[in-house]
């Protein structure tokens, strides 16, 4: 996701910090008084895409357990999306 726009400035002489977002919230949210902790606590990622690039940070972060990081399976056919009315995990 960055490379492209660390290409698209390249020509310009700018400096550009990249920093994905996810990891910080994850902090912040952790440290709020109101954090159940990561027994009472899930993530659900809209689709695996999502799940594969955050997987990680919310471990590294959240010290979640494999079966409370979870993801719904999407497909898509042509400009049709669907959704499977499940929750997986790895």
């Amino acid at each position: 996701e960055e490379a492209p726009i660390s290409h698209s400035v390249s020509d310009l002489g700018a400096s550009i910090r990249m920093e994905r977002f996810v990891p910080r919230f994850l902090d912040m949210y952790k440290a709020q008084s109101g954090y159940a902790g990561k027994v009472h606590t899930y993530v659900m990622f809209p689709d695996k895409g999502a799940y594969k690039r955050y997987h990680a940070s919310v471990v590294d972060h959240l010290k979640l357990d494999p079966d409370h990081i979870l993801y719904i399976k999407k497909t898509r056919v042509g400009d049709q999306i669907g959704q499977e009315q499940k929750l997986f995990y790895e």
